[in-house]
């Protein structure tokens, strides 16, 4: 993952229980909670969250729901 991660990553963990907001933000950024890795065209691979790809997108619902 990008070093661009990190930073927000430990605020996030200072903050745990404090909001279901910030709690949320952990699953997107916390590399901890990544259950898919996503392959851009351009080669860079990303790791996310499938629950909330799920709940963002159908796109991305159908194609897990298939696997």
């Amino acid at each position: 993952m990008t070093n661009l991660t990190k930073p927000i990553t430990k605020q996030i963990i200072k903050t745990r229980g404090e909001s279901l907001e910030n709690d949320l933000r952990a699953l997107l950024y916390n590399e901890r909670f990544f259950d898919i890795k996503l392959k851009c065209s351009n080669g860079i691979v990303l790791g996310a969250c499938k629950n909330i790809l799920s709940a963002r997108s159908n796109v991305f619902n159908n194609f897990i729901q298939q696997k």
